[in-house]
């Protein structure tokens, strides 16, 4: 009797107590759920064009049950999957290591290329599987890679507006349940959860201000020697982000084999002691409680002033300047003087404003808050080191929304990076208007220092800054950074430019900043400046902006492109466009505005795997779609049917010109140009051009 209420307690214990465990033990043994990461939403800059989209490929699995000999499938999957020879080895264990699990699905290889599909089934392994996954596609490479950021395998967000906005992008994820036997085998598959594909998002960064920003700070990268740099260019009313470069820079189609330093946005990251650029600051609250005049004159101690103990020297020996000098000439004796004059609440109040210290509050994860102590831990040098720079840390972006916010009447916009939402299809889900702005100086204070600024690149220390046809507003920066032993070093600057043009109308305002030059020039006049004119003349061209100022001799008056004619130009490859009465060819080459890449010769453009996609706008559908591929790449039309398909005229792609694509992509054209080009030697029969267009999927 004993041992049958023994039973009988242990079958309630497992019938009644313990059945949801036992239930779940089973489940999860004999059920295996695996996640289908939906379609993410497609990243577009300010006119359009597709900056981050999502594919479908292939990816193989394996289901260990159904595989007789795991050593043999993986001895035959090594060398399909691993391009380097000296690396099959390590790889063929690990596959063989996955194939002896005792799971009921393991991944081989996910997101694959559709070659590597092709291989794997020709060897007809029993057991692998495909199944269609989504991959993150960035068309044009490294452009805005630092504002973008990437995926990682699993489809989520990493870093810049991806990571910081996956919630949005990401849609809701499918799910795939697997039954198993008690041999592991699957014996059931099926979907659970419908895939919603994530939104859209448009973002302020315009891809031809961004190519010309990242073109003119790898080239001064080269021209330096610097350790790295930053370039962002804003529009100071909206405070829309039109580019955003960092150097060194990724490919976030292959994120993984760049090293974290060059993933790194250091424009919103890295805080550094902005040296001169800050005493616009300090001007601006002198002026403004009218504790100096423009025209005043300021000893500037020939060369070094003392404080608190502290002998302090200038850059160069000047003895007496008048206040717009001082900025013109960037004296730090002459900044100290003018600090000085400031109660230190005064003077720390002024600063914060100007956004010192605090996050911007951009769409990136990461922002640094840069440094400003309060005045109660400042030492009795910190208000006069500060005057010029030091003792005061900032980002990039800190401050180059303060100088926009000069160019802005005083008005300070914080900085945005999104400009709307959009559903799946395309439809509009929200607008993201400009954050609320508010005053930091008043009018009369502005048009004074704009005054001095506009003095600075026309008399002082950015000359280099000066703009056929265009005033500039500006300041250098040249700031000493401290070295291994705690104290400044004599060989390691910052050398930066920040300023805004047209002064009179500001419609950007550039922050440009060389991390460490080398050589003999190394400041912020002779190495940033320069680079500030050449990112800034062909922008406003391309951005349609009137000059404000004579041009030069012999130098036409006119206004720049119309909104129309940079749409056109920047989606077209009609010949050479004109700017100001000239063809970009006549002017130097820091002036030349971005050129679409043209169509090359056939099979010029193919190297091993990979290949440089040619600029097909304006070329007919029947050109293009034979020409891409005779060169291993398909298409995809968008809104072309009826009879008369195959003589319509590409208006548009995407990945653009000039992006290197892996052979077997998919390029989508886009009809819309009115005019074709001339067809120059026929590429294809009729009979190809027929079979090529019915291939192209229409939609």
């Amino acid at each position: 009797m004993g041992w049958a209420a023994c039973v009988a307690l242990r079958l309630v214990d497992l019938q009644v107590a313990g059945a949801d465990s036992l239930q779940d033990r089973a489940r999860r043994q004999q059920e295996q759920v695996i996640k289908l990461a939906a379609r993410r939403g497609m990243f577009y800059d300010r006119t359009g064009r597709v900056l981050a989209m999502s594919i479908e490929v292939d990816s193989a699995y394996a289901v260990p049950g159904e595989i007789e000999n795991p050593a043999r499938t993986a001895a035959a999957l090594a060398p399909l999957l691993e391009p380097e020879p000296h690396k099959r080895a390590e790889r063929r264990g690990r596959i063989q290591e996955k194939l002896q699990s005792d799971k009921a699905f393991v991944w081989v290889e996910r997101k694959m290329g559709p070659e590597v599909r092709a291989r794997i089934e020709s060897q007809g392994l029993k057991g692998i599987h495909f199944l269609r996954e989504h991959k993150r596609f960035y068309p044009h490479g490294e452009l805005g890679s630092h504002v973008l950021g990437f995926v990682d395998i699993d489809n989520n967000g990493k870093e810049g507006l991806e990571g910081a906005l996956d919630d949005r992008i990401h849609g809701e994820d499918g799910q795939l349940f697997a039954l198993v036997d008690a041999r592991r085998k699957q014996f059931l598959k099926a979907t659970r959860g419908e895939m919603k594909p994530g939104d859209g998002i448009v973002v302020t960064i315009d891809a031809t201000v961004q190519h010309i920003a990242e073109r003119e700070l790898r080239r001064a990268l080269e021209d330096t020697s610097s350790r790295s740099g930053s370039v962002i260019v804003m529009v100071p009313g909206t405070g829309d982000i039109l580019a955003m470069a960092n150097e060194p820079t990724f490919n976030p189609n292959r994120a993984g084999s760049h090293p974290p330093e060059s993933r790194r946005n250091r424009a919103v990251a890295d805080a550094y002691e902005p040296g001169s650029t800050f005493k616009v600051i300090t001007m601006a609250a002198a002026l403004e409680r009218g504790l100096v005049d423009p025209y005043e004159i300021i000893d500037c101690g020939n060369g070094s002033v003392r404080v608190s103990g502290a002998l302090i020297r200038d850059h160069k020996r000047f003895d007496r300047l008048t206040a717009s000098e001082v900025l013109e000439a960037s004296s730090n004796v002459g900044a100290i003087r003018i600090g000085q004059r400031l109660a230190r609440d005064e003077f720390f109040e002024t600063i914060r404003r100007f956004g010192i210290g605090e996050r911007t509050g951009v769409d990136l994860p990461g922002e640094s808050r840069g440094l400003l102590r309060d005045p109660s831990e400042w030492s009795g040098v910190s208000q006069a080191s500060i005057s010029f720079g030091q003792e005061v840390s900032v980002t990039a972006l800190q401050m180059l929304t303060a100088i926009a916010a000069v160019g802005n009447g005083g008005v300070m916009q914080p900085p945005r990076l999104v400009l709307r939402e959009l559903d799946p299809d395309g439809a509009l889900l929200l607008e993201h208007p400009p954050a609320a702005p508010r005053t930091i100086l008043a009018p009369s204070t502005v048009a004074r220092l704009t005054r001095m600024m506009r003095g600075v690149v026309e008399n002082g220390t950015a000359k280099a800054a000066k703009l056929q046809g265009y005033s500039v507003a500006g300041k250098t920066g040249t700031a000493e950074k401290i070295g291994p032993s705690g104290t400044y070093a004599d060989d390691k600057h910052i050398a930066s430019f920040a300023g805004f043009t047209p002064a009179s109308r500001p419609a950007i305002a550039i922050l440009v900043l060389l991390d460490e030059p080398r050589g003999y020039l190394f400041h912020g006049g002779d190495v940033a400046a320069p680079v500030f004119r050449r990112i800034a003349l062909p922008v406003l061209r391309y951005l349609g902006v009137a000059p404000d100022a004579m041009e030069s001799e012999g130098e036409q008056t006119a206004s720049g492109p119309t909104m129309r004619d940079r749409i056109a130009f920047a989606s077209s490859g009609n010949g050479k466009k004109k700017a100001h009465g000239k063809t970009a060819d006549e002017h130097e080459e820091e002036q030349e505005p971005f050129e679409p890449v043209p169509l090359p010769a056939p099979g010029a453009v193919v190297s091993g795997d990979s290949v440089l996609l040619p600029d097909m706008a304006g070329h007919t559908l029947r050109r293009a779609v034979a020409y891409l591929g005779r060169i291993g790449l398909s298409a995809r039309v968008m809104s072309a049917a009826g009879a008369d398909a195959a003589a319509a005229v590409i208006g548009s792609q995407v990945p653009m010109p000039g992006t290197m694509v892996m052979r077997g992509s998919e390029v989508v054209l886009t009809p819309g140009i009115p005019q074709p080009r001339p067809e120059e030697d026929a590429i294809e029969t009729e009979e190809e051009t027929g079979a090529a267009v019915a291939r192209a999927s229409m939609r």
